[in-house]
């Protein structure tokens, strides 16, 4: 009987440890992939952005200087 009880409550023990580090793993799995990926879509992001004000500097720097010499 004492060996059945220890048998079910090492396994229930050894099945909860399990569960936690499988969330804890997954948790952290899924913070690292969300941080890359945020990191990527950021860095595509912060580059559009920058390109779009580039470029509207760029154009509006151009029609500065048509209307100048006009």
């Amino acid at each position: 009987m004492c060996y059945l009880l220890e048998h079910v409550v090492g396994t229930v023990v050894i099945d909860i440890v399990g569960v936690i580090a499988g969330v804890v793993v997954g948790a952290v799995t899924g913070v690292v992939i969300g941080a890359v990926v945020g990191a990527i879509v950021g860095g595509i992001v912060g580059f559009l952005v920058t390109l779009a004000i580039s470029s509207l500097y760029l154009v509006c720097t151009l029609c500065y200087f048509c209307e100048f010499f006009q």
